[in-house]
């Protein structure tokens, strides 16, 4: 596995933010929560040095662990930081942070972050690999979600813990494994949390580049955490651009916004930065946020359709589809990375695996007697722009 490309690291940023309850009866209620200052609390693990070769370790991950624990520091965050942790230490550390932020007044927000090795099932769940796990414990889904760490596990820990901010920023890999059975089916996401952000570190199925100075993706975020006043939309955006731009096109964040509420990590909204206005083209400021399929946050009027072929191009990632795009929207504030991803994709070859030939046959080692049994398998994955 080469030091230099984080095979499975694309990242979570998720902010659940659980709206205020409606009024509370006098003499009901829990008083404290309601004059008490909100707390700022933060979890870090980084697993970078994996006990089994077949895992493999993370060169740059020591490095993502101090940029966040920094600059969350410097945010006023309260930081816990947990290193190379196996799977009980990982659930151990997860839940006392769920207990303290339970414990945390109204309004408290808490941010996880994990830098180090995952993996998404097919349609299913995504998990954090643990330093002590071993290529036997996952020969099919319920190995593997026995021997890891469950996102959606912790979202559920989460959403059960009052009327709290959640930042939940993941530093992994958003590559797919699957086996042949109803076992790769996943859960939906039913958790009571109905406003939340999430930002990878690349789409589903791309890889994550790593490096001696840390992912792009850690040093982008880290940035955006110590700018003080601005919403996390914006800090979004941010880190979409400058992701792009750092890896040419190859690798390319993914937001899912599930509010129409603001949320400031870093201090409060600035007079430059109303918090009610989060639309990061305002004021010249870097480019608009772009969501995924799935969001459902408000976007500004005059970028929306911009905002919504740009994605469908995105997410089919093809030639023709990006170039359709920059011919339709010459002026857009997207160009730059359009022409990115374009330059990107006409390059493949430089960061994918090469096209198979049009036919491969495989001949058995061994030969069984009897009529000759004969296998024809076909796949499809790259179709044309106008097709789903």
């Amino acid at each position: 596995m080469p030091n230099l490309l984080r095979i499975l690291k694309p990242l979570i940023l998720l902010v659940a933010c659980v709206p205020l309850l409606a009024g509370i009866s006098p003499g009901t209620g829990d008083s404290t929560s309601l004059t008490e200052a909100p707390e700022k609390l933060a979890l870090v693990i980084a697993n970078a040095d994996y006990e089994s070769d077949w895992v493999g370790d993370l060169q740059g991950v020591p490095v993502d662990r101090e940029n966040v624990s920094a600059a969350l520091s410097e945010a006023g965050f309260e930081v816990t930081v947990v290193s190379d942790a196996g799977r009980d230490r990982m659930v151990s550390a997860i839940a006392s942070f769920t207990r303290r932020m339970s414990e945390a007044p109204d309004r408290s927000t808490g941010l996880f972050y994990y830098s180090g090795q995952g993996a998404s099932v097919s349609g299913g769940d995504d998990y954090l690999i643990p330093t002590d796990l071993s290529e036997t414990q996952v020969s099919n889904a319920e190995g593997l979600a026995l021997a890891s760490v469950s996102v959606q596990d912790i979202l559920g820990g989460f959403s059960g813990t009052g009327r709290k901010n959640y930042v939940l920023a993941i530093d992994t890999a958003r590559y797919e494994v699957s086996w042949p059975t109803k076992d790769s089916r996943g859960r939906k996401l039913t958790f009571n949390i109905p406003d939340y952000f999430i930002i990878w570190a690349s789409r589903s199925g791309d890889v994550a580049f790593d490096a001696p100075d840390g992912s792009a993706f850690s040093r982008a975020l880290a940035a955006g955490l110590k700018q003080p006043g601005i919403d996390v939309r914006q800090v979004f955006a941010e880190v979409q651009d400058a992701v792009v731009k750092e890896t040419d096109g190859r690798q390319y964040p993914e937001v899912i916004v599930q509010s129409s509420q603001p949320l400031v990590l870093n201090g409060a909204a600035t007079e430059e930065t109303p918090v009610d206005s989060w639309d990061s083209t305002e004021n010249g400021k870097s480019i608009p946020l772009v969501q995924s399929g799935t969001s459902s946050g408000p976007r500004a009027a005059d970028i929306s359709l911009e905002l919504v072929v740009w994605e469908s191009a995105v997410e089919l990632g093809t030639v023709e589809s990006i170039q359709d795009f920059i011919d339709r929207f010459p002026a857009s504030v997207l160009i730059g990375q359009a022409r990115l991803r374009l330059a990107a994709l006409t390059d493949r070859g430089a960061f994918a695996p090469a096209r198979p030939d049009a036919y491969e046959y495989f001949e058995p080692e061994h030969r069984m007697p009897g009529p000759e049994r004969i296998a024809l398998l076909i796949g499809n994955k790259d179709y044309a722009p106008n097709m789903t």
